[in-house]
């Protein structure tokens, strides 16, 4: 597509380990840039590539040095040592991802006609696809009285799912998809009646009966739990399960 429309296509890889599944690979018009805020957890560096042909590379260096000239001394200094030790990062990185997918799967089975887990291809956080109908941005204000924030997919283009980070402590973790679980459960009983009032609204209904909606649990508490995206996984706000005071 971008062939023929003569245009480039530029890819966000911070996550990916490597560009040997990168789209950019044997594409000239393909561009991903990377760094070292996600896998290395030093957002704070401000350093990263791009992998383009010698043109492309060429022209994105004559630019970067007209709007910043370089980097400092001591960031280059940084990002070469963690350069040196990649692979202990990449190690490190996985190690903090593995526990809380596990979480997180256990807890979808858990769940079967409410959500299902879009497997993650080495990022921290996961895509959650709704299966009860109602949208992800309904469950995430619906998630709020609960402390939690996931980021609703309306803002990705999609209103079938969430995204939810794990890469938090087991605490955070296990809390979190605790307090979600009771407000993704609930979706279905959302579905079922609107599917009532539909039915209603088609034929007479004798009597006086109402329709209560569902009913959702307010947690109150000085701690509530969010589900967003923020600068890396080391730092104290980041893509995952993030602490945040509530009044």
């Amino acid at each position: 597509m971008v062939a023929e429309r003569d245009a480039y296509l530029l890819v966000d890889e911070e996550y990916a380990i490597g560009l040997s599944r990168s789209p950019a690979v044997g594409q000239d018009r393909v561009i991903p840039v990377s760094g070292l805020s996600r896998t290395c957890s030093l957002p704070g560096l401000r350093t990263g590539w791009v992998y383009g042909a010698p043109q492309v590379a060429e022209a994105c260096a004559e630019r970067t040095f007209l709007t910043s000239i370089a980097s400092s001394v001591l960031c280059e200094a940084l990002a070469c040592s963690a350069l040196d030790r990649y692979e202990d990062c990449v190690r490190e990185y996985h190690r903090l991802c593995a526990p809380g997918l596990g979480f997180v799967g256990r807890w979808a089975a858990c769940h079967p006609d409410a959500v299902r887990v879009v497997p993650p291809q080495g990022t921290p956080f996961a895509w959650i696809q709704r299966r009860t109908g109602e949208s992800s941005l309904a469950l995430c204000r619906r998630t709020l009285e609960a402390g939690l924030l996931p980021a609703p997919g309306e803002t990705m283009g999609s209103d079938a799912g969430f995204r939810l980070g794990f890469t938090r402590d087991v605490d955070t973790v296990t809390e979190g998809l605790r307090r979600l679980g009771p407000r993704t459960a609930a979706g279905r009983a959302v579905r079922r009646g609107r599917a009532v009032r539909r039915l209603r609204a088609c034929r007479p209904c004798s009597g006086s009966r109402r329709l209560h909606g569902p009913l959702f649990p307010l947690l109150l508490g000085r701690r509530g739990y969010g589900f967003g995206s923020g600068p890396s996984l080391g730092s104290g706000a980041g893509a995952g399960l993030v602490p945040s005071h509530r009044t």
